[in-house]
């Protein structure tokens, strides 16, 4: 089947043309007697929308319709679907007269209900938006938008069905992500991140159940800083990682340094940057101690073989995808 107006291939069965966004007519239809359309009810008298638009936005085609009018307050609720290339709703959302989302439902492919999310603005006094508020169908709060005079948002907070805080981000005046705060289920921060103004991370900050600081990593020009504490705070180690990387941005090498700045260890990571190949560690004189060597075995398997300073193997072990050892 060909859409009539640009002549792109469409699926059958398909309700819009995924190049043109076109309305495709069906041969095929619902010949059963007496069998009519509901029209759908609106809390307010309203009349139904004869304005209808389609569009392809993200790839994904947009049916804006106007759905009904209050002919004596002048607003409008206007409904947009949101189709995928083979003409299935994948989501429809519900607009005030302001394009405030206030209503948002997501779809399966086979049409089945995902989420169904209400929205609730709150507005200060010269009528500017100073909060979002969405639920889920249950009427639980999920997630607090807050925004700035300037219109800009600048924190997110998240919450679980229970109402329990999950997360937080908080945005700069350039809309940037500048800080995320997560927390475990009692309520205590698991753990911070702080973010520069490009977006890179600036530091790492992570917290047991318990809510006593546990490990802490500051990123630096050369690489990062990590610092491990004990239970009642205090620091018990220093360690410094500075990175090398290959021609495609990927980690190549990376050395480690104890908190006086001696060489402790050695990696060697592949082309991908993501598997360490090797591991050399020194002593205290800055001698090679041992060597060694990662290979993957099978999808998930890996056998670490090391090696003394003379190059003899010391040990040769088979771990699993979890770590755990299952030859040696």
């Amino acid at each position: 089947m060909k859409c009539k107006n640009c002549g792109n291939e469409v699926t059958q069965g398909s309700k819009f043309c995924g190049k043109c966004g076109t309305k495709i007519e069906n041969e095929t239809t619902d010949s059963t007697p007496g069998k009519k359309g509901k029209k759908k009810v609106i809390a307010i008298s309203c009349s139904l929308a004869l304005i209808g638009v389609a569009a392809v936005i993200g790839g994904q085609i947009v049916s804006t319709h106007i759905k009904a009018s209050n002919s004596v307050q002048g607003s409008e609720t206007v409904e947009k679907k949101y189709y995928d290339e083979n003409g299935n709703t994948v989501k429809v959302t519900e607009e005030d007269g302001k394009g405030n989302i206030v209503k948002e439902t997501t779809y399966d492919t086979y049409g089945n209900v995902i989420d169904v999310y209400q929205y609730e603005y709150v507005y200060d006094k010269k009528g500017k938006k100073k909060e979002c508020i969405r639920y889920d169908e249950d009427g639980n709060k999920r997630c607090e938008h807050q925004y700035a005079q300037d219109g800009n948002l600048y924190k997110n907070t998240w919450y679980s069905t229970d109402g329990a805080l999950m997360a937080e981000y908080e945005y700069g005046a350039d809309k940037e992500l500048k800080k995320e705060t997560n927390y475990y289920a009692n309520g205590n921060v698991s753990y911070i991140v702080k973010y520069d103004a490009d977006g890179g991370t600036k530091s790492e900050t992570y917290y047991t159940e318990d809510g006593v600081i546990r490990c802490e990593d500051e990123v630096n020009e050369t690489g990062i800083k990590r610092t491990w504490y004990k239970n009642d705070g205090s620091i018990e180690s220093v360690t410094s990682y500075e990175y090398e990387y290959n021609s495609e941005g990927n980690k190549a090498k990376c050395k480690s340094y104890d908190e006086n700045g001696t060489l402790k260890e050695e990696y060697e990571y592949d082309d991908s940057g993501l598997h360490v190949v090797s591991k050399i560690s020194y002593d205290e004189q800055g001698n090679v101690e041992s060597r060694t060597e990662y290979e993957e075995v099978d999808i998930s398997d890996e056998i670490s073989r090391k090696y003394d300073a003379d190059g003899n193997l010391i040990s040769e072990i088979k771990y699993d995808y979890r770590g755990k050892i299952i030859d040696e």
